[in-house]
């Protein structure tokens, strides 16, 4: 999906929010190399009805070419 966005569509930026307490996404989210921005207090509602803080991350189309590298990486050693 993001070589979609940067490649096909040309974004500028992807913008990525998870719940604050989901630490498995956001481990994944700066896997994939997106930087961490910062928490979004009462941004949604969450699952349970409660308020939910959101922790906001983003990569820039300057940022692709080293994350797909390491994308690409990550992917051939899963198939390995």
């Amino acid at each position: 999906m993001l070589t979609y966005a940067f490649e096909t569509w040309g974004v500028v930026r992807v913008c990525l929010h998870t719940d604050v307490r989901n630490d498995r996404s956001r481990a994944a989210m700066e896997r994939l190399g997106c930087k961490f921005e910062g928490i979004l207090r009462g941004h949604r509602m969450s699952v349970d009805f409660g308020i939910r803080n959101s922790a906001r991350y983003s990569m820039i189309a300057e940022d692709w070419p080293e994350a797909k590298v390491r994308l690409q990486g990550l992917l051939n050693r899963e198939r390995g």
